[in-house]
C-alpha cells in the first residue's frame, strides 16, 4: 500500500512538474520538492538545464529543472518545446 502512495505521489508531482517565472521570484517544482528562488538570486541557467543562484548566506547553488531534462524516445516536438523552455527561462533569467 505504501508503495502505491509512493508511486502515486511521485506521478502526481511529475505531471505538475514545472517553472513559473514570475516577477520576483522562480518557483521550480520537480519529482521530489518545490524551490522557491527570488529573481535578483538567480546568476544564470545551464545546458543540463539547471538554475544557478545564490543563497542568502553566498553559497553558490544550482537547481535543475528535471521538467526541461531531455529523454532518450521522446519525439522532436516534445524536445523542441524543452528547448523552448529553457530558452524562455534564460531570458527571463538575463532581465533584472
Amino acid at each position: 500500500m505504501a508503495v502505491l502512495l509512493g508511486c502515486a505521489a511521485l506521478a502526481r508531482r511529475g505531471y505538475r512538474a514545472g517553472v513559473r517565472c514570475e516577477a520576483e521570484r522562480l518557483v521550480v517544482r520537480g519529482y521530489l520538492w518545490t524551490r522557491v528562488i527570488p529573481r535578483t538570486a538567480v546568476t544564470g541557467v545551464t545546458d543540463l538545464p539547471a538554475v544557478r543562484w545564490t543563497s542568502p548566506g553566498g553559497r553558490r547553488r544550482w537547481t535543475p529543472v528535471t521538467a526541461f531534462a531531455a529523454a532518450s524516445g521522446e519525439i522532436g516536438a516534445t524536445r523542441a518545446r524543452k528547448r523552448e523552455g529553457t530558452a524562455r527561462l534564460r531570458r527571463w533569467a538575463a532581465r533584472r
